[in-house]
């Protein structure tokens, strides 16, 4: 697991200091996956709990988690649902999945890129899930 010091010395260790958020999510996250993420975008929104609703969309998805882009920075441990809504014959379902955020990056402006943990879900959303993990590219 990446501490926060190795991270703050990826960033600072580039000469014009820019944030490489998405090196920094690949060496953050790299060790820790145990369940393969496939690249897919969902439409979802991240709701925080007393605080926020925020629109966003996936970038990967696994049995455990996502990757998730939001218009606003989440807090590392930051409890949340994530809702995942899907489109198909004319029919619209929505999935709401408790989560835990484990990193939140900034990848450009107003834009971060969140990697969540879910929590427990119900047999629909965790078949859903995995529908999405088998269906063709």
């Amino acid at each position: 697991m990446m501490s926060r010091t190795a991270a703050e010395n990826l960033v600072e260790s580039h000469e014009s200091h820019e944030y490489y958020a998405d090196e920094l999510v690949r060496r953050a996250t790299l060790e820790r996956r145990t369940y393969e993420r496939r690249s897919v975008v969902i439409r979802a929104q991240v709701t925080v709990p007393g605080m926020s609703v925020l629109p966003g969309h996936t970038v990967d998805l696994s049995r455990a988690g996502a990757s998730i882009t939001v218009p606003f920075a989440l807090a590392l441990g930051q409890p949340c649902v994530i809702d995942l809504q899907l489109q198909a014959c004319g029919e619209t379902s929505a999935f709401h999945i408790p989560a835990e955020v484990r990193y939140c990056v900034e990848v450009g402006k107003g834009r971060y890129r969140a990697g969540v943990r879910f929590g427990e879900v119900d047999a629909a959303t965790s078949a859903f899930i995995e529908a999405i993990l088998k269906t063709p590219s």
